[in-house]
């Protein structure tokens, strides 16, 4: 899926998406979603990303948490928070499918 030449607003009409395309991790889902920006400078972030997302597995908020707050403190580190939603039934099934598998395990995957 090709990025948007016209921008999608998310579902409050706050901001336009920055990115559409696919989330997939493997033997579980694969769906089509749009990233909305949230947080930090996102002017280059369309030419980092590709047009599919795999996800490789979970990482304990405890351990997302201190990271962050490492970043935080660096001079040479920049942080990007993009929030997905996906607007159809297929599309918000496949999310769900993912968001519970990922919400049901524990620690480092």
């Amino acid at each position: 899926m090709a990025l948007s030449a016209k921008p999608l607003k998310d579902p409050l009409g706050l901001n336009p998406a920055l990115w559409k395309g696919y989330i997939t991790m493997t033997s579980l889902t694969k769906f089509a979603t749009s990233g909305y920006h949230v947080y930090g400078p996102h002017e280059s972030l369309l030419s980092a990303l590709p047009d599919t997302l795999h996800v490789q597995g979970r990482i304990a908020n405890n351990i997302v948490w201190a990271y962050v707050d490492r970043l935080r403190n660096s001079p040479v580190k920049e942080l990007i928070i993009l929030k997905f939603e996906s607007q159809n039934g297929e599309e918000v099934q496949g999310y769900s499918n993912l968001f519970h598998y990922l919400h049901t395990r524990t620690g480092v995957e």
